[in-house]
């Protein structure tokens, strides 16, 4: 049940977890994420009563192999597998930071039938000339935290880990051996990637969710919501930064996928 397709930059895999005539759910992981390590506990909650289908991004494998292309290449993939696959319709897309930018992107060329969308931390304006310090300066302190070091902490403020738990929150979903010119590309695409230009709209239901301490997550509400046709539902997080419910409380992120 996997399908592997060879890409310029890296191999690209699709995971199929789950029943195939039970409700599809796609998980898209982030930057420098695991998918296995990233939705552990997702996977262990839902995968009896959907069907659960994970991307692994371009140079986010055990063996640190390939790289990461740009969010508009990885979405084609995306969609290519699954129309593989013969899947028509998704009940739902979950993407977390770029791999939220990735799910919006997806949605946004509406060719497949999505019921929900949930962004979680996702930034969707671009960063413009500070992009590439500034993916220089996340990939660096990423490699950090693979290495169980703690962040700069003015990066883990803006990431609003104002604990300090960022090690906590991210070794857990991390891909130990990724290359750093992997986790500099990525960075990359996710500080582009913009949808401010964009005409398509979003015609699914939409969640967004952040962690309340985030400082960039707040800003992307009104650029999606622009877009959006129907409703669109905000959940703030009570003194949680990136990626904390979904390493800290999976439970929340569930509970949002089966409403």
């Amino acid at each position: 049940n996997h399908s592997m397709t060879n890409l310029k930059k890296g191999l690209f895999e699709l995971h199929i977890i789950g029943d195939p005539s039970k409700k599809k759910v796609l998980l898209i992981h982030g930057m420098g994420f695991q998918w296995k390590f990233c939705f552990k506990k997702v996977i262990e909650e839902l995968k009896r009563n959907y069907c659960l289908i994970l991307p692994e991004l371009g140079g986010h494998n055990m063996q640190g192999l390939g790289g990461f292309s740009n969010v508009y290449e990885c979405a084609d993939e995306i969609i290519t597998s699954i129309r593989n696959h013969r899947i028509e319709e998704l009940d739902c897309i979950y993407g977390i930071s770029l791999g939220a930018s990735i799910a919006i992107e997806i949605a946004l060329r509406d060719c497949i039938r999505i019921n929900k969308l949930i962004l979680d931390g996702g930034q969707f304006e671009s960063m413009g000339i500070m992009k590439k310090i500034d993916a220089y300066f996340m990939a660096k302190e990423f490699q950090k935290v693979i290495q169980k070091k703690r962040m700069w902490s003015y990066v883990s403020k803006q990431m609003g880990y104002r604990n300090g738990n960022e090690i906590e929150v991210l070794y857990p979903l991390c891909c130990k051996r990724i290359q750093f010119d992997t986790l500099y590309d990525a960075a990359l695409a996710a500080y582009g990637y913009d949808i401010k230009k964009r005409m398509e709209k979003l015609r699914m239901k939409v969640v967004i969710m952040y962690g309340e301490n985030e400082l960039f997550a707040a800003k992307s509400v009104s650029l999606v919501k622009e877009k959006c046709v129907s409703e669109c539902e905000v959940y703030a997080y009570d003194n949680m930064g990136h990626s904390e419910v979904l390493s800290l409380h999976p439970e929340k992120l569930c509970e949002i996928i089966r409403k």
